[in-house]
């Protein structure tokens, strides 16, 4: 296949499931097949289903050889590049819109990606990390960063080393450097590490395996934004994975046997039968990446201000949602990869929420919102207010007998218990949420 055809998107949802169908399964991982997976692509114009066992009543047959079904636009489920449940049955859900400019084979590679998150789900559920534990990732720490940068460049020359005995000397450097790190963590910070690192870290190294590309593209030698600690997780998963591919063949059958379950402790295992010494870290490179820590993380604060302030002050109006009184909102969905703690109790959520309590419910898809926790956590002690801003035309607000409704571009929303408050431009719906 020379390429992709065009589409809403710019790709052919057919075409990607061809290029999946040519990825060698038995080469990935044990008992792993993308094809097997049910997939759900949206491109734009509809949402294209494969490989579902029981075609669901919205989705219509397609009579044009490719087989598959069609739903017309985007189905509900398909919110983002994830997992979700369709017809009773998993299904790995890809949005081709925002994706239209890639190879043709990284496209496959990402429903590859996505189809191996549904085999982790029905074979090692226990492998995900508690996305409530990341809001409380102590970020701004200075000593951990500098470890973290250290230890991010020494995996990057273990990767890149040309022979085996200088790559297994730096991974062992990366996990020394590790170890010192970790001692410096809460619990649930080292958890959600390694836990992330097996669930999307090995998600990344199925979709490198199958779309290599440049390693700086995997893991730059200069590290990530102190914050971006799930993006990172990514990276540092593959990359233990890729390590284990090169030092310690077999190791893939320890990992799904479930005799191992977090790849850095497998490595090092397997590295201290080689008994090479670690390479040494020098002073002066601990002073270096301390001082690159410490403008990190003071560029970290000044960018969480402009932010907040870029955030509020968006010319238009704002909804506002306030809960008075009574139970908080409960998130029952949001993007991880798209949420920036503002402060301690502040998140700014870039594409996707959802909140509800006995009240109501609100939604909002592809634009920002700005909650403000009820109580100790950012968000999974519940929600007491939620900002949408930069409405061009004031919003359509419905109000009667209590109950407020509204719709605009990207969210929507209802509550009962629920009154109008207008001032200037902007409106509040205040939620007394007592039962």
């Amino acid at each position: 296949m020379t390429g992709l055809a065009t589409s809403a998107a710019g790709v052919d949802p057919d075409a990607v499931m061809a290029r999946v169908a040519e990825v060698p399964a038995s080469e990935l991982w044990p008992e792993f097949d993308p094809c097997r997976v049910p997939v759900a692509l949206h491109d734009g114009a509809a949402t294209f289903l494969y490989g579902q066992p029981v075609p669901p009543e919205e989705f219509t047959p397609r009579s044009n050889g490719h087989g598959g079904l069609v739903y017309p636009g985007r189905h509900p489920a398909v919110v983002a590049n994830s997992t979700a449940e369709i017809g009773g049955a998993w299904t790995a859900t890809v949005d081709l819109t925002g994706i239209s400019d890639h190879p043709p084979l990284e496209v496959a590679a990402l429903v590859v990606h996505e189809a191996f998150h549904v085999f982790q789900r029905e074979r090692h559920p226990a492998w995900g990390a508690n996305e409530a534990d990341l809001f409380l990732y102590p970020v701004e720490d200075v000593g951990g960063l500098a470890l973290r940068l250290l230890e991010d460049g020494a995996l990057h020359r273990a990767l890149a080393a040309p022979g085996d005995d200088e790559a297994a000397r730096w991974a062992a450097a990366a996990l020394d450097l590790r170890r010192e790190r970790f001692a410096l963590l809460p619990d649930g910070a080292v958890t959600y590490e390694r836990s992330a690192e097996l669930h999307e870290g090995l998600a990344r190294y199925i979709e490198w395996r199958v779309a290599p590309g440049c390693l700086d593209d995997l893991l730059s030698a200069d590290g990530f934004e102190p914050d971006a600690v799930r993006l990172r997780a990514y990276a540092t998963g593959a990359s233990w994975a890729l390590l284990l591919d090169r030092l310690a063949p077999g190791w893939q059958q320890e990992i799904e046997s479930g005799a191992a379950q977090a790849l850095d402790n497998l490595l090092r295992v397997r590295l201290s039968a080689r008994r090479l010494p670690a390479v040494d870290v020098s002073m002066s490179e601990r002073e270096r990446a301390r001082t690159r820590a410490e403008e990190d993380i003071a560029a970290l604060l000044q960018r969480q201000a402009v932010r907040r302030a870029a955030f509020l002050t968006l010319p238009g109006w704002r909804l506002v949602v306030e809960i008075d009184a009574g139970e908080p909102l409960w998130p029952r969905g949001f993007d991880p990869m798209n949420v920036e703690r503002l402060g301690p109790v502040e998140v700014l959520h870039g594409r996707y929420l959802v909140l509800r309590n006995a009240s109501g419910t609100l939604e909002v898809l592809d634009r920002s919102c700005l909650t403000v926790a009820a109580g100790h956590h950012p968000l999974f002690t519940g929600v007491r207010q939620v900002t949408i801003a930069g409405e061009e035309f004031p919003p359509v607000v419905r109000e009667s007998d209590g109950e407020v409704g509204w719709e605009i571009a990207g969210c929507r929303g209802e509550f009962r218990g629920a009154r109008l408050d207008r001032r200037d431009s902007a409106i509040f719906i205040r939620v007394d949420a007592n039962p």
